[in-house]
């Protein structure tokens, strides 16, 4: 998994129960805003961007998670319903023209 969401400065609760440990599952993180700034001449947006996708292609399998894609111009409409509480669904992807 892959976490790409930025939530300010509130506190994320990510238990990690047996599954995670027993299985050795892998959580990454990525920033998509801007790196420090000891990193920034070497991680430009553009190789942060080019690695995140790297990742995502390493593993067709991630394709399950995907359940609907939404034209970036209608996710103000969309979204809300596709976010909310109790929605169904795995994963949501903006598409760009």
């Amino acid at each position: 998994m892959v976490e790409m969401s930025w939530h300010g400065s509130d506190d994320v609760a990510a238990p990690l129960g047996r599954a995670f440990h027993s299985k050795r599952l892998k959580l990454l993180s990525s920033q998509v805003g801007q790196v420090s700034p000891s990193r920034r001449p070497r991680w430009s947006h553009r190789r942060r961007l080019a690695a995140a996708l790297e990742l995502l292609a390493a593993d067709p399998r991630l394709d399950a998670l995907i359940d609907v894609e939404i034209p970036f111009g209608e996710a103000p409409a969309l979204l809300p319903e596709r976010l909310a509480p109790g929605a169904d669904g795995l994963g949501v992807v903006l598409t760009y023209p």
